[in-house]
């Protein structure tokens, strides 16, 4: 089945509408869920909770790109895990860090970081790589 695309508009509301539902599910967890085991080796759900904030944060990272940039597909994108996975746990665990790893920090945090994102992604053109 071909990929479908989507037009900026499209992409911009489908990753609003998946910070929200995402945020509420976390929202609703019990205090001493944030600090059990994940279905993730080695992560408890405050790590998930802090990777999605490091998301965020990737995507305050955009600026536009070289008219000639190829985006990669999301399979090439997701095959650079494996090399990266020690970095990627280490930034994450960083990611709303500091003492404070409570839930209502990482939501916080979680909150700043995709306003912010949100931000830098209205500021790129239309069909921007």
């Amino acid at each position: 089945m071909a990929a479908r695309r989507t037009g900026p508009a499209t992409a911009r509301a489908a990753y609003e509408a998946a910070h929200v539902g995402v945020r509420a599910y976390l929202a609703d967890l019990p205090a001493e869920v944030w600090g059990r085991p994940s279905v993730l080796a080695g992560w408890t759900v405050s790590d998930l909770g802090a990777h999605l904030v490091l998301v965020a944060d990737s995507l305050t990272a955009l600026a536009p790109a070289p008219g000639s940039t190829r985006p990669l597909r999301l399979e090439a994108y997701m095959a650079t895990y494996p090399a990266a996975a020690a970095v990627l746990a280490e930034r994450t665990r960083a990611a709303a860090g500091g003492p404070d790893r409570s839930p209502a920090h990482l939501l916080d945090a979680l909150d700043e970081r995709f306003a912010e994102a949100v931000r830098v992604l209205d500021g790129l053109g239309p069909g921007d790589p």
